[in-house]
């Protein structure tokens, strides 16, 4: 009879951690949530940013000199840039209102700010695949804000070395295609013949790629190939903002990946050109800075997620809640099964007691943490 008790006992202490313990996370997890963008998870590695001497004239000489940077932790980067459908469930769960009026392209092919266009309206027609535009460094920034909120887990724009690292792909080559220019058009909306013809330009090969990819704005992401870690459109379509102050210069840029703080910190770093600008810019080391408010129908961004977070976090309160009852409803009928077993009201202490003190706790930990979840997004200095 004892030795079935302590069976019992084990069998029922069992059923109770599988359905009490916190499910765990998967790490690789590509997306957080259903509204959530797409990630892809990089290992942690070393590359050299920044162009070659003899390389990228045209960016002033700020792409140079080389540094090596060595990032020492994995994180996860956006498969695509985000998307106008993505945006707007940010903008509609938290009512997030981005400033009106859009630095944008007229017919003629001059840029002027458009106090009528916005993200919603850039000036040329968009599908909920495109790439939101008319963003600002804040705007982005909000929304990686909000992804932490209701996942737990540290979203953030990327630091401009963590940028390159990804748009090269392990390639040292100028572009992650390789230096074949009729391959530009299968892997990156850029200024092409296409563009060339809608403007009436002349197509010149210093400005245009010579190819036609069928786009003169911006292209839904995902339709040209990807790099060799999976990441589309990490060149062309949209320029990207990252999260570093903006420097003339890769001199004395850190070592170790991290965003810099150093230089003009009312401007930040967008990278990877765009359908806008000619094919020197479409290019893994070019690098160019915009004012914090600027909204451009040439401005993007895509997030990346640090993984040194191996748990999704805090559930919700929402979540909490229905979990906490579950576990009080069910301190009747095992202390039932405890009594009808004869294992007695220690076994009810030993047990039952710091079940539901464990899930009290967690309650406890989600409610101080709450307040955090909404305050306001401020500049980063």
């Amino acid at each position: 009879m004892r030795h079935q008790r302590v069976s019992l006992m084990r069998s029922t202490i069992a059923a109770l951690l599988l359905v009490l313990l916190p499910t765990a996370v998967d790490a690789q997890d590509t997306r957080d949530c259903t509204q959530c963008p797409e990630m892809v998870p990089l290992p942690a590695g070393s590359f050299v940013m920044g162009a070659t001497p003899d390389e990228n004239a045209d960016d002033y000489g700020s792409s140079k000199p080389q540094v090596r940077v060595t990032l020492s932790s994995a994180f996860a980067i956006g498969k695509y840039e985000v998307t106008r459908q993505e945006f707007a469930a940010f903008v509609a769960a938290t009512g997030h209102r981005p400033l009106p009026g859009c630095f944008a392209r007229r017919s003629d092919g001059e840029w002027e700010r458009q106090p009528s266009l916005s993200w919603r309206n850039p000036g040329f027609a968009q599908t909920d695949r495109d790439p939101v535009v008319c963003v600002s460094s804040a705007d982005a920034r909000a929304y990686a804000e909000w992804l932490r909120r209701i996942t737990g887990r540290n979203y953030r724009l990327p630091t401009e070395a963590e940028w390159e690292y990804a748009a090269r792909g392990g390639s040292p080559a100028a572009r992650y295609w390789g230096a074949d220019p009729s391959a530009a058009c299968r892997h990156a909306n850029g200024p092409d013949l296409t563009q060339a013809d809608a403007f009436n330009h002349k197509s010149d090969p210093d400005y245009f790629f010579q190819c036609a990819d069928g786009h003169v704005y911006t292209a839904p992401v995902g339709l040209f190939a990807p790099n060799a870690f999976g990441l589309h459109d990490m060149l062309g379509n949209v320029w990207e903002w990252t999260d570093d102050c903006w420097t003339t210069s890769h001199a004395g840029a850190p070592a170790t990946g991290d965003r810099r703080r150093d230089g003009d910190c009312h401007m930040r770093v967008v990278r990877g050109g765009g359908w806008n600008y000619g094919h020197v810019a479409v290019h893994a080391a070019f690098r160019e800075g915009e004012d914090l408010q600027q909204r451009g129908g040439h401005l993007g961004f895509r997030v990346v997620r640090d993984q040194r977070v191996v748990s999704s976090g805090p559930l919700p309160m929402a979540e909490f809640l229905p979990l906490l009852i579950f576990h009080v409803l069910a301190i009747p009928p095992f202390w039932m099964l405890f009594r009808r077993v004869g294992l007695g009201r220690w076994w009810v202490l030993i047990v039952l007691v710091p079940v539901v003190g464990f899930w009290l706790g967690l309650v406890v930990l989600a409610w101080r943490r709450w307040p955090t979840f909404d305050r306001k997004m401020t500049p980063h200095e």
